[in-house]
């Protein structure tokens, strides 16, 4: 009995804490202006309903009578908050623009937060006013970081005070952003909400949380989305396998950099009419959390995103709808626009750091949003029912069909295009486009024909060129007995190197080389090989050089039988500059072989005849 006692006291215990953290996470309504939440909240007293801003750390109000002067050169207003909203400005301005030490009270019951920052301003400029009707609010609650760890934001400061007698994590804030007109009757509900404290019951065992990439480092809320995909298809399958996301609820629209918007429009069939837009597809994607598991599948339908023709002004992408709607029981084709941004190029040399992928407000209709200051923490939880989660996990309708590639073209998932093959990798190769495949082209046969014509030329010049060089060599001579000379060295003791008929000898100094023509050359037997043609160019141009040094070189003279030279060497000595030395050698020449005859009569040493020649030709 003891034990059921305390058993019951245990799980009265449990009931009641449970219930103080529940009851301890502080519920304050939101209000739909246009395509942004606002939230109601006092300023010193006064009634503000400023738009929900995760992009921005600063509060702003401005005077929503204010009327800026035209033409007044004395009045100098300057812009206090200039911001950039799904691509397009939004400024909030005045003359002073001060900055006022505030007493903030966020509503629900919570503590009032003194002494909180906010900036005054006078008046604001939007852009475009269609897709942001900022005017209908008075100002921005921003709810972003500051930059660093030691400082904190007057939102976050606000927070810390409002929720300082709660018995939970006071730094975490949710958002629950619903639409009274969409066709998923999940999302579908006037009750958009915040959270102060902590989180809706309602997903805080489905939230997964991940720790933002840089903390401390950044001013906004961001993560690491997985597997981003479209129709089925994995949109990072070419980039990477994670993108960074940034949570701006000041933004309308889903933003997505150029290659992957491109990649949206391909897979989209927007060309049929849509007879209810909840058939639209949907983008997915995961997010690994801070314990290292990959969430569920998270989903963003098109039909959430879809807005009027005349919000889209000066955005980039947006692709147009046909939808089907009935209106007082007449059924009518409207034109309609997806929220779907497109943004700067990841590859491009000047978008550096890459451009992010932006979730603006109607982005989180299907996703409850959550985000921890303490830790630069920040969570994600599906809002559609299992059931809209299990059709959106295999619709594929008003998806464009997928390309039959044929050939040699390879498909190429994330533009939904077929590449054609890389014939001009190969020479002479190009597509054929009735079989696309790769197939020869006419070039080489051009190519041939040039290539031939320029052989024979070659052939033609070698000819006249081994003509020429044959002339020349039939009409060298060797001298020196039995070979004596230039080249001679065959016989008598003579020259090195000759041997005797004026050709070369082994070991002999090159004077008229003989050259094998072209045509006498082996042809080549197996498949063209280019090695055959530098052989015949370097044939050629060696030849060619050879014909200009015999043009410069002085002609030798007429060739002699080397008989005559052995019976009378002293008429066929070569011609001397030194008139003296040569009768000297011609005397020489008429004694003995080997001798020179002195003028007394006796013999004396002599040198060799041809050896004493050469020694005066140099």
């Amino acid at each position: 009995m003891l034990h059921l006692v305390d058993l019951s006291r245990a799980m009265l215990v449990g009931m009641i804490v449970m219930q103080s953290v529940w009851s301890s996470v502080v519920d304050v309504p939101l209000t739909k202006v246009g395509n942004n939440y606002a939230l109601n909240f006092t300023i010193d007293g006064g009634v503000y309903n400023n738009i929900v801003d995760t992009g921005v750390f600063q509060i702003v109000t401005y005077n929503q009578s204010y009327v800026a002067p035209q033409g007044d050169s004395n009045v100098s207003l300057s812009n206090c908050l200039p911001l950039t909203v799904d691509s397009t400005a939004i400024t909030f301005f005045g003359e002073t623009c001060s900055q006022v030490p505030s007493s903030v009270n966020l509503g629900g019951g919570v503590s009032t937060a003194t002494n909180i920052s906010v900036l005054e301003a006078d008046g604001i400029y939007v852009q475009n006013p269609i897709l942001h009707t900022w005017k209908n609010a008075t100002g921005d609650l921003g709810m972003s970081y500051c930059l660093g760890a030691a400082c904190s934001t007057p939102f976050q400061q606000t927070l810390l005070q409002a929720t300082s007698s709660l018995s939970t994590t006071n730094q975490t804030f949710g958002l629950d952003f619903r639409n009274p007109n969409s066709t998923i009757a999940s999302i579908a509900s006037a009750s958009s909400s915040m959270q102060l404290g902590g989180v809706s019951a309602a997903f805080q065992d489905q939230l997964t949380w991940s720790e933002m990439p840089t903390p401390g480092s950044t001013y906004y809320h961001q993560f690491m989305l997985n597997d981003l995909s479209f129709c089925g298809i994995n949109m990072l399958a070419n980039i990477s396998r994670t993108y960074p996301v940034l949570v701006d609820t000041g933004s309308s629209c889903l933003t997505l950099p150029a290659e992957l918007y491109d990649h949206f429009t391909a897979w989209l069939d927007n060309n049929t009419v849509i007879m209810d837009p909840e058939l639209l597809p949907a983008f997915s994607f995961k997010l690994v959390g801070n314990d290292g598991h990959m969430s569920e599948e998270l989903f963003i339908p098109l039909s959430t995103l879809l807005v009027s023709v005349g919000s889209i002004d000066k955005e980039a992408g947006a692709p147009y709808i046909v939808l089907q709607e009935n209106i007082n029981g007449v059924s009518a084709d409207h034109k309609k626009r997806i929220c779907v941004l497109k943004g700067a190029e990841i590859g491009h040399p000047y978008s550096y750091p890459a451009p992010l992928i932006v979730f603006g407000a109607l982005t989180l209709q299907s996703l409850y949003f959550a985000a921890d200051f303490e830790t630069f923490a920040m969570g994600l939880a599906n809002k559609l029912s299992p059931i809209d989660t299990a059709y959106y996990q295999e619709n594929r309708q008003y998806c464009t069909a997928a390309v039959q590639c044929t050939g040699g073209q390879s498909f190429v998932p994330a533009k939904n295009f077929c590449k054609p093959p890389r014939c001009d990798q190969y020479f002479f190769s190009e597509v054929d486009p009735a079989t696309q495949t790769c197939v020869a082209s006419a070039s080489p046969f051009y190519f041939g024909l040039i290539f031939l014509a320029v052989i024979i030329l070659m052939e033609v010049i070698s000819f006249f060129v081994s003509q020429y060089s044959g002339y020349l060599l039939s009409q060298g001579t060797s001298y020196g007995a039995n070979g004596a000379g230039r080249n001679g060295g065959g016989g008598g003791g003579g020259g090195v190197g000759g041997d005797g008929t004026g050709r070369h000898g082994p070991g002999g100094r090159i004077w008229q080389a003989e050259k094998t023509p072209l045509y006498q050359l082996p042809l080549p037997t197996g498949p063209f090989r280019v090695g055959y043609a530098t052989l015949y160019v370097g044939k050629f141009f060696s030849q060619l050089l050879d014909a200009i040094f015999q043009f410069a070189l002085p002609p030798p003279p007429p060739a002699v039988p080397a008989q005559q030279v052995a019976m009378n060497p002293a008429a066929h000595l070569p011609p001397l500059d030194d008139a003296a030395a040569a009768q000297q050698l011609r005397r020489r020449a008429a004694g003995p072989a080997g001798a020179v005859v002195a003028p007394g009569g006796g013999a004396v040493a002599v040198e060799p005849l041809d050896e004493e020649i050469g020694r005066l030709h140099r």
